[in-house]
């Protein structure tokens, strides 16, 4: 049994041992332009993991989010129709990772898409990908359509961090964060934890590094990319549980205990579970150190 006294509302409550909320597809370049070639990476097991495990022919069902789109409903120059197996559509598999597909778009995006107007820009590539027969899908985990960003080629300081393929993290001390970040065009680039400089280099588009962790409870890795007239940052967010063994008082029931008409307790089982953090609008619906719940004392 776990229990914590909260103020308010309780929307929802995470059983972990590590929670994230991963990317669906990567690219190289990280900040590709409509006249790059550009490697798509598509990860099955990620976003509505509708493809996960999935032995048979994948492919992309693609087209262009451009200034003349009405929405991002509005696809553009779309490759092939639903049920049409375009050769240059078809997904290659990782030989490691068979849940690993790519794509090249190539030799441009405006190429392979036959954008041919000097009017038209394309502003994202938009993508389904599919079995043959359209039954199984891989989409964003709320089912929809999966998009990569385009940008101004090598002219605005922008900045994403790579790996972990995620906003936030749960680790355990000592364990090892690998990190990698991009920044769009050539900067100083630098990583900061809960704003110390802990690492940097200098004119670099790609910066890895690799952080133990050494302290409990919720932490900020920043990292920051700086030229003579812009800056950046992009940002990653981890905890580290620091479970309290503690029994609720007694009389505590299962589910929401009300003891003021702003003061709840909540206590639920969460058998073979390591932690669990109360999440909601007042954390951003993430978890962290003042959310986690008390574990009680014989261990469920």
């Amino acid at each position: 049994m776990l229990f914590r006294n909260l103020l308010g509302f309780i929307a929802a409550a995470w059983c972990l041992p590590f929670w994230a909320q991963a990317q669906v597809i990567i690219s190289a370049p990280a900040f590709p332009s409509e006249q790059d070639s550009i490697l798509v990476t598509f990860d099955a097991t990620q976003g509505n993991a509708g493809l996960a495990g999935y032995t048979g022919d994948v492919y992309a069902h693609t087209g262009v989010i451009s200034n003349l789109s009405t929405s991002t409903s509005d696809w553009k120059h779309v490759k092939a129709g639903w049920a049409v197996q375009l050769p240059e559509c078809k997904m290659t598999r990782d030989a490691a990772n068979p849940n690993l597909y790519r794509i090249m778009i190539r030799p441009s995006v405006r190429s392979f898409y036959g954008i041919t107007s000097a009017s038209e820009t394309a502003q994202q590539l938009a993508f389904v990908f599919r079995n043959v027969g359209g039954t199984l899908t891989g989409k964003t985990a709320a089912g929809g359509d999966i998009f990569l960003p385009l940008y101004a080629p090598g002219s605005i300081l922008q900045t994403n961090i790579q790996t972990p393929a995620s906003d936030y993290g749960v680790y355990t001390l000592n364990s090892t964060i690998s990190l990698t970040a991009n920044a769009s065009i050539s900067a100083d680039l630098q990583y900061l934890l809960d704003g110390a400089p802990i690492a940097s280099q200098p004119n670099a588009t790609q910066f890895a590094h690799s952080l133990t962790v050494a302290t409990g409870g919720n932490h900020t890795i920043a990292f920051v990319a700086t030229t003579a007239t812009q800056h950046d940052t992009a940002f990653y967010h981890y905890t580290v549980p620091n479970t309290t063994v503690q029994d609720a008082p007694a009389g505590t029931v299962n589910g929401p205990n009300y003891i003021s008409p702003t003061n709840i307790r909540l206590k639920l089982t969460a058998p073979n579970k390591s932690n669990v953090y109360v999440t909601g609008s007042f954390n951003n619906w993430l978890p962290s150190a003042a959310y986690q719940m008390n574990k009680s004392v014989d261990g469920t």
